[in-house]
Formats: structure tokens, C-alpha cells, sequence
């Protein structure tokens, strides 16, 4: 049987223990002076911005949002100059239905972290930055005991609440830099965990895939993304058993598909109904505003961030029976008016549009990665003094910095 090339956490211990014995063996100049290099090595990554950002990415093989938009962030940050890399579990995985051309320049990296495992096998650097999604609070943990690993928290929405355990939060856990997706993420947050450092973003919309088609490409199709089968199954049971009349009009699950089909079947639909109470803000519905493609949504806290928008209609509550009467008016109406009574988009909307846009996704993304980088040289600023004043016998982040 071939011996595993793969050291053993025993030999790793080992050539730990006999590292520090030959570091002890150094007068204290020497130790001062091979830290001082070390510290000097990660200024010259700062100052070249060759530091890398690891963006932790869960290996999910359907389409989902989350990766996309981790993708995303890691593009506009290589595109500023910066080495990020999307971090991913098993050796091998690619998200094959992000079916886009610069996926491919993007670079991926893997934790290949055994099941029985504790904690990640990764090489750290100590000028690296990891950033997770919120709702991975396990994942978090595993970072924990790696001090010199700079820890930031990607929020996406409110999960992150959900898998948080009782009084401990993500600034317990070494992750005190935030960056939320919307103004109201961060507001609400902000509320919830005081004491941490946050910063707004946002998500990016394909402008060229949701270019709105023709009026006489638009089919009576009813697009359908909600989180669950069920209520997706409830919804078209409820509107063909009770208006068999509108028998003309399909539906469309759009969940799951890849991005350009997903976008090639948005733009021909006449209408989308979009439901899920955990989303903070939703995707779909930008995309669908884009495409000038009428939504059918439920009353949630994130039609605040859809306000005068009149291309959205909406449901008291998020009900299957709520969405099949609505949808029956809706067919009423598009089949008694032209399909060009429903094009267009409000000045509202063009204004939402633009928070979606790749210029302002990469403005905020450099702000937040300039301030990023001033706050590591800080770091390692204080680090160097401590050096200096022989307080430090190793290259880690001292707990109170």
C-alpha cells in the first residue's frame, strides 16, 4: 500500500516543537530580527496588495444566489488589483451552472477538509482575510483558533441569526468586520450586534442577459421562484383547478437553472411570482424589474427596499391561495391588453437599478477593501512595535489588538 503523501497531525506537531527549540537557540536579536522580516514580507504584500482574500464559498451544485454573488465579489476584487480567491470544501468542486465567461479567471482554491476534521488543513498566511457568508456559523468556528487570519462576515440577509449559538456571536468568534449586501442589513444588524465594524455593499444584475426582449417574444408564461417545491406545487394546483380557463398560461419553474437559461426564461415570461420569507433582497425581483417582467410578490420586510416600484404587485401574506387569485387577475388583464402595456420601467426602478450596477458594486468593493488594507496595516503596525519592545515571541496577532 503507497504511503500517504499527507503529513500526519503528529509529524506536524513535531516539526512545530522542533522549530521553536531551533528559534530558542537565537539570542534575542535574532529572534527580533527574523520577525522583523517576517513583518516586513507582509507590508510588501499590503503595499502590492498581495495579500490574499479567501472568500469561503459552500459547495452547493445547484444554482443559488449566495455563490453567485461570492463569485462575484471575488471578480471585483481581482479586477482591483487585489488576490482574492473563492475557498471551496472538496478538491474538484466547480459550480457548473454559473455558466459565465470570467468564472474561469477567478481562482479556486480548496479546504479538502476531512469529514472527522476539526478544523480546516488549509495553509494560512498570517496577512490573509477570510470572508464567510453569515448563515455558516459552524464554518466560523473552525476559523477560530487560526489568531493571525484576518475574519470577515459576508451578510447576506438574516441566517446568520438563525445559526448563531446562545451568547455567542460572530465578534466572540474573531469575525469584526461585517460587510452587508443592502443599507437595511446593516441598519438591522448594526442594531443587533453593536460593537463591530460595518460596511455596505451591494450585488450585481447581468445587465446583458436581462436586456428586455420584444413585446411578441413574451409568452403567457408564469415564471415560479419560491424556496420550497411545495408551495410552488400548491400554487399551480390551486390556479388550474380554479381558473381552468386561463389554460393557456404555463408555468415556469425558473429555481435551479443556469444563470443564461435562467435569464433566456425570465425575459419571455409575462409575469413572475416570487416567494420566500428568509430573503432580505431578493434577487429575482431585480432581475425581473431589469427584464421589465411584472412581479407578483408577498408582504415582507423587504419590499422596503422596493418601494414606488409599480411593476410589483403584492399579497397580504405569503399564501398559496393569495397568489392564485392575484395571478388570475393578472391573465385577465394581460390577455385583454397589449404585452407593451406591461414594458417599461419606472424612474424608481431605474434608480434601484443602478445601486445593482458593476460600477457601483466596484466603488463600494474598493472603498471597503481600502479601508480593509489601511486597517491590517494597523495591525501589524502594533505588531512591529511589540516586536520591538521584545513582547512578541510569535508572528500572531496579540489578543488585545
Amino acid at each position: 500500500m503507497a504511503k500517504s503523501k499527507e503529513k500526519s497531525t503528529f509529524v506536524k506537531s513535531l516539526e512545530k516543537a522542533r522549530n521553536v527549540q531551533e528559534d530558542r537557540k537565537l539570542s534575542l536579536e535574532e529572534r527580533q530580527e527574523n520577525r522583523y522580516k517576517k513583518v516586513e514580507v507582509i507590508f510588501e504584500e499590503l503595499t502590492d496588495k498581495k495579500n490574499r482574500y479567501l472568500l469561503y464559498c459552500p459547495d452547493i451544485p445547484f444554482a443559488c444566489s449566495l455563490v453567485k454573488i461570492i463569485y462575484e465579489y471575488a471578480k471585483q476584487m481581482i479586477d482591483l488589483g487585489y488576490d482574492a480567491r473563492v475557498l471551496h470544501e472538496e478538491k474538484g468542486f466547480k459550480p457548473n451552472w454559473l455558466d459565465l465567461e470570467w468564472v474561469k479567471d477567478v481562482k479556486v482554491n480548496y479546504l479538502s477538509t476531512p469529514k472527522e476534521s476539526k478544523s480546516p488543513e488549509y495553509k494560512f498566511r498570517p496577512s490573509d482575510t477570510i470572508i464567510v457568508p453569515d448563515g455558516f456559523f459552524s464554518i466560523m468556528k473552525n476559523f477560530y483558533e487560526i489568531k493571525p487570519l484576518h475574519k470577515v462576515v459576508l451578510a447576506l440577509g438574516y441566517n446568520g441569526l438563525a445559526t448563531m449559538e446562545p451568547g455567542v456571536n460572530w465578534g466572540t468568534l474573531g469575525f469584526k468586520d461585517v460587510i452587508c449586501i443592502s443599507d437595511d442589513i446593516k441598519k438591522q444588524y448594526e442594531k443587533t450586534l453593536p460593537g463591530l465594524n460595518y460596511y455596505t455593499s451591494s450585488y450585481l444584475i447581468n445587465e446583458e442577459l436581462l436586456k428586455p426582449v420584444d413585446v411578441k417574444e413574451v409568452k403567457p408564461v408564469i415564471g415560479l421562484m419560491t424556496r420550497d417545491r411545495e408551495l410552488a406545487a400548491k400554487i399551480i394546483n390551486i390556479f388550474t383547478n380554479k381558473y381552468p380557463f386561463f389554460n393557456y398560461f404555463q408555468f415556469k419553474i425558473l429555481k435551479k437553472l443556469s444563470v443564461k437559461k435562467y435569464c433566456e426564461e425570465l425575459k419571455t415570461c409575462s409575469v413572475l411570482v416570487f416567494a420566500d420569507d428568509k430573503s432580505a433582497i431578493p434577487a429575482p425581483i431585480v432581475e425581473a424589474i431589469k427584464s421589465q417582467v411584472p412581479v407578483i410578490t408577498h408582504e415582507n420586510r423587504f419590499l422596503e427596499n422596493f418601494k414606488g416600484i409599480d411593476s410589483i404587485n403584492v399579497v397580504e401574506i405569503n399564501d398559496e391561495f393569495g397568489f392564485a387569485d392575484m395571478l388570475a387577475k393578472f391573465c385577465e388583464i394581460w390577455s385583454s391588453v397589449s404585452s407593451s402595456d406591461f414594458k417599461g420601467i419606472s424612474p424608481e426602478g431605474e434608480k434601484l437599478l443602478e445601486i445593482f450596477s458593476e460600477k457601483n458594486l466596484k466603488n463600494k468593493i474598493n472603498k471597503i477593501m481600502n479601508e480593509l488594507q489601511e486597517e491590517k496595516i494597523k495591525i501589524f503596525s502594533a505588531i512591529e512595535k511589540k516586536i520591538e519592545a521584545g513582547e512578541l515571541e510569535n508572528l500572531e496577532t496579540p489578543k488585545s489588538l
